[in-house]
C-alpha cells in the first residue's frame, strides 16, 4: 500500500508497506513454508517526494531508519498499536525494468535522502 498526505506545516509524508521474506521452515508434516513479515515505512518531507516518484511495487530496496511505536484508535473505537520504520536512508537495490535507470536514481537518492 502506498499513500501520500500533506500536513498544514507543509510537511509531506509517504507511507509504504514492505515485505521481508524470512527463512523457509518445515512444518510437522515436512511441508516447506516461507515465512514473511510486513513493515510499515514512513518517509517525510523532500525525501517523500522522491520516494513517491521513484519507488514502485516489486522493487528491491534497502531501508535504514528508526522504529517508532504509536497508539491509535481504529474506526470502531478500539485502541491499537502500530510500529513503523521512520526511514532515514533508502537505496534502490534492484529495479525490475531498467538497471541503468537504477544507477542514476540511486546516485541522486543517496544524496537526496542524507541531507
Amino acid at each position: 500500500m502506498i499513500q501520500k498526505q500533506t500536513f498544514l506545516k507543509v510537511e509531506q509524508v509517504f507511507h509504504l508497506s514492505m515485505l521481508q521474506r524470512l527463512n523457509t521452515i518445515k512444518t510437522n508434516k515436512g511441508e516447506k513454508v516461507e515465512s514473511t513479515e510486513w513493515f510499515r515505512i514512513v518517509v517525510w518531507n523532500k525525501a517523500s517526494e522522491f520516494a513517491e516518484k521513484h519507488l514502485k511495487k516489486g522493487m528491491m530496496i534497502y531501508i535504514e531508519g528508526k522504529l517508532k511505536t504509536r497508539k491509535y484508535e481504529d474506526k470502531k473505537g478500539i485502541e491499537r498499536w502500530s510500529t513503523e520504520v521512520n526511514a532515514q536512508n533508502i537505496q534502490i537495490l534492484k529495479w525490475k525494468d531498467n538497471e541503468d535507470q537504477v544507477t542514476s536514481i540511486r546516485n541522486r537518492m543517496t544524496t537526496f535522502l542524507l541531507n
